[in-house]
């Protein structure tokens, strides 16, 4: 066989290879987590054994828990303070806003991101504040300041908001998407479906947690993922 000839041949072989590779790349490639996904796990996944799940499963440390779950006890502390507010006085969107860049700019008690949501443009300055823009607003409020802001702004007592503190109640699902949020971030860019049900079946041969449900709504998510 002469040279050219050669030459051709391994150059169409080449390109064979290249193209099997990336077809079995296309075929292989992984599925991607998205935040409805985490949504529902946070549902179905066993709460009461967050902490090793958390730990031993999906790589976080206990400070990541004990503050995925604080985030969310503040949260709901936050909210009840707002409704109180709102149920007293029936503000419109702009007095909300108001205050709240007044807390920002003013008094420094809040951060800017608070006035940064895509939500305030659903709403027109005489509008209701409903329940929706509360707990858009309660989830970019907390900070060490809040109390203050609220005291100072939205005229709340000490001793509402101890009391709101101590009545406080955690949606379990609310705490286990913050932890899988927190696993999604951590885990980038292997953040994938396949990574995570690996993690979730070791949990439950390794750890005997009861995750069946979440590992077979996972498998089906990858394969319906795959034919798209």
């Amino acid at each position: 066989m002469g040279e050219p000839q050669v030459l051709l041949q391994r150059t169409v072989m080449s390109a064979q290879s290249q193209a099997q590779n990336t077809s079995q790349d296309t075929t292989d490639s992984p599925t991607m987590t998205t935040e409805d996904v985490l949504a529902h796990l946070a549902t179905i996944l066993p709460y009461g054994s967050r902490t090793q799940l958390s730990i031993r499963f999906l790589g976080l440390s206990a400070e990541d828990v004990d503050r995925c779950q604080n985030m969310i006890e503040l949260f709901e502390v936050v909210l009840k303070i707002l409704n109180k507010w709102r149920i007293r006085n029936n503000p419109r969107v702009k007095t909300l806003k108001e205050k709240l860049t007044n807390g920002v700019t003013k008094s420094n008690l809040l951060t800017p991101a608070v006035l940064e949501l895509d939500d305030w443009g659903q709403y027109s300055d005489d509008g209701e504040v409903n329940d929706s823009l509360l707990y858009v607003v309660a989830m970019h409020m907390p900070n060490p300041q809040w109390e203050m802001f609220a005291i100072e702004y939205l005229n709340a007592k000490q001793v509402e908001i101890d009391e709101a503190k101590g009545i406080s109640t955690v949606d379990p699902s609310k705490v286990m998407l913050e932890i899988l949020r927190k696993w999604l971030q951590n885990n980038h860019p292997n953040n994938t479906l396949e990574n995570l049900k690996c993690a979730l079946e070791k949990a439950q041969q390794v750890g005997g947690l009861d995750c069946s449900k979440a590992t077979k709504y996972l498998q089906t998510k990858i394969d319906v993922d795959s034919l798209l």
